[in-house]
C-alpha cells in the first residue's frame, strides 16, 4: 500500500512541476512518511473548505497520523522536521499573462532554519480551482 501511495505522490509531483521548482527526493518522501500530518484550516472558521477537508481527511487519510490546526499554529511549527502540512495555497504562474490565481492542495514537509514558510519543500501540489 505504501508503494502505491508513493507512486501516486511522485506522479502528482511530476505533473505539477510547472507549479513548483522543487522536486522531492527519496529522503523527503521518507521524512514525510515518518511525520505527523498537520492539516491547516482556513482562518475563517465557517469556510466551506474547513468542513470539506476535515470530512475528507477523517474518511480517507491512512498514511500517517494527522491533526487539524490553525494558520497561527502552523506558523509556529513549520520549522519542525517531524511534521508535514496539508494546506490550500494560491499559485500564480510567472509566464501566465492573465495572472489568474489557482488554488492548490499542497503537502509540505517541515524544515529547520527557514526564515519563512514560503520556502518549505513541497511533496505534492494538486490543483483544485482558479480564483
Amino acid at each position: 500500500m505504501r508503494k502505491l501511495i508513493l507512486a501516486i505522490i511522485i506522479g502528482i509531483s511530476t505533473l505539477s512541476l510547472n507549479a513548483q521548482e522543487y522536486l522531492p527526493t527519496e529522503a523527503d518522501l521518507n521524512q514525510f512518511l515518518n511525520s505527523k500530518l498537520y492539516v491547516v484550516l482556513e482562518t475563517n472558521p465557517i469556510a466551506e473548505y474547513n468542513f470539506k477537508i476535515q470530512e475528507a481527511v477523517k474518511k480517507a487519510w491512512t498514511i500517517t497520523e494527522y491533526e487539524f490546526i490553525s494558520l497561527d499554529q502552523f506558523e509556529e511549527m513549520y520549522n519542525d522536521q517531524d511534521k508535514s502540512f496539508l494546506m490550500m495555497t494560491q499559485v500564480v504562474f510567472q509566464n501566465d499573462k492573465t495572472k489568474v490565481r489557482y488554488n492548490f492542495l499542497s503537502i509540505f514537509i517541515g524544515k529547520e532554519g527557514l526564515d519563512g514558510f514560503e520556502d518549505l519543500p513541497d511533496i505534492a501540489a494538486i490543483p483544485l480551482s482558479y480564483t
